[in-house]
């Protein structure tokens, strides 16, 4: 999520991971501010990872989201294309009337046997 005021200050809010590249290019401009902001708790017995949808406590938490930024200057939002980042995202982008721009290299890597960050040495059956 990209954000900006019009005193020419940058606040960036962003899913996941930002390149460092991206930072810096925007804070040539001026101070630049980032948020980062984790999905909020998706179905984990949803088959499909892309597709998970909020849970109810989710969609509560993505209006946490909502009043937390609300204040802010937000220019626009990038986040993963994964269901459960744009739905925690999505009324908070309405609200400043922007839209979500996806971008695949914001998604989470595999996720592992226990749901979690994928272990090599899990998979290959070491501890």
């Amino acid at each position: 999520m990209w954000v900006s005021d019009m005193e020419g200050y940058k606040d960036i809010a962003c899913f996941h991971h930002l390149t460092i590249e991206k930072i810096l290019h925007f804070s040539k401009v001026s101070m630049t501010k980032v948020y980062f902001v984790r999905h909020a708790q998706p179905e984990h017995n949803h088959a499909d990872d892309k597709t998970r949808p909020l849970t109810e406590e989710g969609k509560a938490d993505a209006k946490i989201v909502l009043e937390f930024l609300k204040d802010k200057k937000i220019d626009a939002f990038y986040s993963s294309p994964y269901k459960r980042s744009v739905d925690t995202i999505a009324e908070t982008a309405a609200y400043f009337e922007r839209e979500i721009i996806t971008d695949e290299r914001l998604r989470e890597r595999e996720k592992g046997l226990d749901g979690n960050l994928w272990n090599v040495s899990e998979a290959l059956g070491r501890s």
